[in-house]
């Protein structure tokens, strides 16, 4: 299945487009204490359960589809743009001090 975008756009998979796994590191370096205080909040868990579209499968009971986090984000005030244009700062930032870090000195 390939993967869409709302507007019927596709998005590039692993070896396809611009994308790249390392763009979105600044969001793997969360605490797992901080993570951990997520899960176990309970208020903070039904909230999220507010935006789950239709019945869960079976395992999947504390899991959101992407379209239910397009809705929070949306709840949010983040729209897509800023949303994609977070991460490409980030990412572009980390490409121009690869490059700085291999000019010799």
């Amino acid at each position: 299945q390939d993967p869409k975008g709302d507007a019927g756009m596709d998005l590039p998979l692993d070896g396809e487009g611009s994308f790249d796994d390392d763009m979105f590191d600044s969001a793997t370096g969360i605490p797992e204490e901080i993570l951990k205080e997520w899960s176990e909040d309970n208020m903070a868990n039904d909230i999220l359960r507010n935006f789950q579209t239709g019945a869960p499968e079976a395992g999947q009971e504390n899991m959101l589809a992407f379209r239910d986090v397009y809705k929070l984000l949306e709840v949010l005030g983040l729209d897509r743009e800023q949303f994609v244009l977070m991460f490409m700062r980030d990412w572009e930032e980390g490409e121009e001090e690869e490059k700085n870090e291999d000019k010799p000195v």
